[in-house]
């Protein structure tokens, strides 16, 4: 599982990687890439080797050109390959076209029942398709 996010939702995404890893989903979130590698290069070989993506929507997310660029190769990903594309909202924002599209995973509301229930959707999605990353 790939999370693309905007800097300022890094708190967000890490809660949402710790909680699909800690349900056994494998994943890759930058903030966790060690010392001493190419940050660039260790996103490109995570998206090519992973099955699925999540992007974290808020209002920072499309102004960052890397963000857009990683949307850009999420959804390129959807179509040829049979990969999911999930988008995740953290704030009250439009998405873009090709995301709103798509079942969102709604995590505005923080320490909610619902909250907790949202982030167990990306597991049950994934799950029954014996997926594991």
């Amino acid at each position: 599982m790939f999370i693309s996010y905007a800097e300022a939702d890094g708190g967000s995404a890490e809660t949402l990687a710790s909680r699909l890893r800690a349900e056994g989903l494998r994943v890759f979130l930058d903030r966790w890439i060690g010392p001493g590698l190419v940050e660039s290069l260790e996103k490109e070989a995570a998206l090519h080797a992973s099955a699925n993506g999540l992007l974290v929507f808020s209002v920072a997310t499309m102004n960052d050109a890397a963000i857009r660029d990683e949307y850009a190769a999420l959804l390129q990903r959807v179509h040829p390959g049979g990969r999911r594309f999930i988008p995740v909202l953290v704030e009250d924002v439009d998405l873009p076209p090709f995301a709103r599209i798509r079942r969102p995973v709604d995590l505005r509301d923080p320490g909610s029942a619902r909250f907790d229930e949202s982030l167990a959707t990306p597991v049950r999605a994934l799950r029954p398709r014996g997926d594991a990353t």
